[in-house]
Formats: C-alpha cells, sequence, structure tokens
C-alpha cells in the first residue's frame, strides 16, 4: 500500500513539472519537450533512468538544413541516446553507445531523442543544440 501511495504520488509530482510519465511496452517512459529561450540555440536538462525498461523522450521542433548537436553525459557508459524524425525514422548513428552526435537535420519538423539504458540504472546531462 505504501509503494503504491509513494508510485502516485512520484507520477503527481513529474506531471506538475511539465513531463509526462506514460507506460511504455515494456516500462515507463518520461515524456518532455525542449523549448529553447529566446535568441538561445541550446539546453541542457538533467535525468535519471531508474532502469533498462525505462525510456525518456525529448521533443523539439527543427528546420530542414539545421545542425542539430546532442551530446550525453553519464557515469554509467551502458545509457544512450536515438534521434528519431517526425515518421520515427533514426538519423544519424543508430548504432549503440551513443554519446555524441552532430549533424545536418534532413526536413523540417518534431524531432524526438530517446535516451534509454542498455543495462543498469544511471543519472545523465543532455546537451542539444540547434542552429
Amino acid at each position: 500500500m505504501k509503494r503504491h501511495i509513494l508510485a502516485v504520488a512520484f507520477l503527481v509530482l513529474i506531471s506538475a513539472g511539465g513531463a509526462s510519465v506514460t507506460p511504455a511496452q515494456h516500462g515507463y517512459r518520461l515524456e518532455k519537450s525542449l523549448k529553447f529561450a529566446a535568441g538561445k540555440f541550446s539546453k541542457t536538462v538533467k535525468g535519471r533512468i531508474a532502469g533498462e525498461q525505462e525510456k525518456h523522450e525529448y521533443k523539439f521542433k527543427a528546420r530542414a538544413g539545421q545542425t542539430l548537436s546532442v551530446k550525453l553525459t553519464a557515469r554509467n557508459r551502458n545509457l544512450t541516446f536515438m534521434i528519431l524524425d517526425a515518421g520515427d525514422a533514426p538519423i544519424g548513428s543508430a548504432a549503440l553507445k551513443t554519446f555524441d552526435w552532430t549533424g545536418e537535420l534532413p526536413s523540417s519538423g518534431k524531432y524526438r531523442i530517446l535516451i534509454y539504458s542498455l543495462e543498469k540504472t544511471g543519472n545523465y546531462a543532455l546537451y542539444v543544440s540547434v542552429k
């Protein structure tokens, strides 16, 4: 019963912070929009992956031809990310163990960065730049 109350409190706290937690096929997914401050082209967010079945998703809009830079910093080298375009197709290196990627975006629209763990848990900092 105590675990259930804590879980509900956690979900309410996350939802109040502008993020949402939704059940994924095999775990939970944190979803959050990245909004850049006026005149700014980059942002750093921090989070924690609680297990290999949890994924964090950061959404943002960008235009074709812009340069996207993504860097994931984590002590746990099993945390990695994947960048998806509006059609859910991976862009850049879809290889495992991706920590740093820079490239030109192929189309305008919404992009997503999925952070996940290949095993274990870990804290991370995600740097995103769109120019």
